[in-house]
């Protein structure tokens, strides 16, 4: 004699159970895209942040405007504002809404991580110390600046740019620390002194600047040896292969396309606070189930 029986509570329990915290998070503006991912996140035990648009505002502004080889000002803006059009980094919309100029037209090339070439009447580069040097410009005195500029093979000037850190970013890092996260690291494009600053005002210790999109990646994958799982959190296009990397991948809300469609996690409400409710809802998950 075969007697088959069927559990019904139980097995209804624990899905059911995932669909309530994943119904309770909509409502907080936090999408979590399945199941697997609240059990991640209830055990994770250290967190990476991405520090333009994630742990800062995003809101971006020139500072200060450097030119050379005789270029002017308006030249040097409007150069940068044909390369910068078609992004959508935080760099390119400040640079874009510090000038109505006319703008050429032509195609682009955007480097991640690195910064763009346009290809039109004028031959323009606008990006990094990096992306200069590897064209064999002569960077002459301004090396430091975040943001360089060539045209036709000429450096034009650089950039130097402000961002403001979120009011509750150190309230947040105090948070996670409280939840179990025992290891906050920033991980930024930028470079050092703002990278400094910005953790600095953020109570984290571990920082790395100058970072190129796999370099995250790289520390990410180190993060992970001997952490019971890593959360990444991130706004950008430079951010999306160390979204996918971490084994919880948050992206803001206010952030970019492909950075949501790479996150696990995306944060609807343009707030860092919803970190800690994702990881404090699943830990209340796991516990009922």
């Amino acid at each position: 004699i075969l007697v088959a029986a069927c559990p019904c509570a139980l097995v209804i329990s624990v899905p059911l159970a995932f669909f309530a915290g994943i119904g309770a998070a909509s409502k907080k503006g936090i999408l979590i895209k399945g199941g697997k991912f609240i059990e991640r996140l209830a055990v994770c035990d250290t967190a990476a942040f991405d520090k333009t648009g994630t742990v800062t505002d995003g809101s971006l502004k020139i500072d200060r405007i450097y030119t050379a080889n005789g270029f002017s000002e308006s030249e040097l803006l409007a150069a940068a504002k044909t390369a910068e059009l078609t992004s959508s980094h935080p760099i390119a919309k400040a640079i874009c809404a510090a000038t109505d100029l006319s703008t050429d037209d032509g195609e682009y090339n955007e480097i991640a991580g690195e910064g763009v070439i346009f290809s039109g009447k004028r031959r323009i580069v606008c990006g990094s110390k990096r992306l200069l040097e590897d064209m064999g410009i002569d960077l002459k005195n301004l090396a430091d600046c975040q943001v360089l500029v060539a045209i036709d093979g000429i450096l034009a000037g650089g950039f130097t740019f402000t961002d403001n850190m979120r009011s509750d970013a150190a309230d947040v890092i105090r948070k996670l620390t409280a939840l179990g996260i025992k290891n906050i690291t920033l991980l930024t494009g930028d470079n050092e002194k703002n990278a400094l600053a910005a953790a600095k005002s953020g109570n984290i210790e571990n920082v790395y600047f100058n970072l190129l999109p796999e370099d995250k990646v790289t520390h990410v994958t180190r993060l992970k040896d001997g952490s019971s799982g890593v959360i990444f959190v991130g706004d950008g296009i430079n951010d999306a292969p160390a979204l996918v990397t971490a084994d919880v991948g948050m992206a803001i809300g206010a952030g970019t396309d492909i950075a949501m469609e790479s996150a696990d996690v995306v944060l609807m409400r343009d707030s860092l606070a919803t970190v800690c409710d994702a990881i404090r809802l699943s830990k209340a998950t796991l516990r009922n189930i």
